[in-house]
C-alpha cells in the first residue's frame, strides 16, 4: 500500500510539473480514453438509460451548438465546477480533505448535466479528471484554468464533430 501512495505521489509530482502542451495532451487522452471505455461498457452491458429531461440540441444551428459547446461551456463550467470550488477551498481549507473536494467538485458537475442517469455517472467521470488535472496544476502554473479549459474544450469538440458527422 506504501508503494502505491509513492507512486501516486510521483505521478503527481509528474503532472504538476510537466510542459502544458504535454499536460494538455496526457489530460486530454485520459478524458477521451475515459468517454470511449464508459460508452463500450455501458453498450456492452445493454443497460437502458434513465433519462430525466429532454435534450434539445438539434434544433440549434451548427455554429450556435459549435460556440456554445466547444467554446462557452467549457468556460463556464471550468469556472463553476473547478476554480470557484478550489478557491472555496483555499479559505475553510485548515486541515481540509482534497479527496473531498475532487468528490464534492465531481459530484457537482455530474449532477449540473442532469440528463440522464448515464450521462451524470459519465460527466461524474470526468468531473474527476478535470478537477484532479486542475489541482494538479493550480499550484505550479497560472494558466491551469486556460489548460483545463482548453482540454474540456478538445473533448466537447470531439463529441460536436462526432455528433455533426
Amino acid at each position: 500500500m506504501r508503494s502505491l501512495f509513492l507512486n501516486i505521489k510521483i505521478l503527481n509530482s509528474w503532472f504538476e510539473n510537466c510542459g502544458r502542451l504535454t499536460f494538455t495532451i496526457i489530460l486530454v487522452f485520459f478524458l477521451c480514453l475515459v468517454a470511449i471505455l464508459f460508452h463500450f461498457l455501458f453498450d456492452i452491458i445493454n443497460l437502458r438509460d434513465i433519462n430525466f429531461t429532454q435534450y434539445q440540441n438539434g434544433n440549434d444551428s451548427p455554429i450556435v451548438s459549435f460556440v456554445s459547446s466547444v467554446i462557452l461551456a467549457p468556460l463556464l463550467e471550468t469556472f463553476l465546477f473547478q476554480f470557484i470550488p478550489y478557491k472555496l477551498f483555499e479559505k475553510i481549507k485548515n486541515g481540509g480533505n482534497e479527496n473531498a473536494l475532487l468528490l464534492i467538485s465531481a459530484s457537482i458537475f455530474g449532477l449540473y448535466h442532469f440528463y440522464s442517469l448515464f450521462y451524470m455517472l459519465y460527466t461524474f467521470l470526468m468531473g474527476l479528471a478535470l478537477m484532479y488535472g486542475y489541482m494538479t496544476r493550480v499550484k505550479s502554473d497560472k494558466f491551469a484554468f486556460w489548460l483545463i479549459a482548453i482540454s474540456h474544450s478538445i473533448l466537447n469538440l470531439g463529441v460536436f464533430i462526432k455528433n455533426v458527422i
